[in-house]
């Protein structure tokens, strides 16, 4: 599987958790999302780890990050739309 393939499942699988909660409670849900932005800052992290340490060339790093900072808009405006309709 490439990494572009792997990114867009990474972007699909964050969309999904999404959607799968969205009838819960607003406070829950944004509890849930303020998690899952922890989990992609860490996972933003990690993918700058793996390149320094040259597991990762520029060009999958680059792929990666974007993916990652793309998740990462989505959910802070998805908190701040909650948070302002709250």
């Amino acid at each position: 599987m490439d990494l572009r393939v792997k990114s867009d499942v990474l972007v699909h699988q964050y969309l999904q958790i999404l959607l799968k909660d969205v009838e819960e409670s607003s406070a829950e849900f944004i509890r849930f999302l303020q998690i899952a932005m922890g989990s992609a800052s860490e996972t933003e992290y990690l993918i700058l780890l793996a390149h320094d340490l040259k597991y990762l060339n520029a060009n999958q790093y680059t792929e990666l990050s974007n993916t990652i900072i793309s998740v990462k808009k989505m959910l802070t405006s998805l908190l701040k739309k909650l948070r302002t309709d709250g």
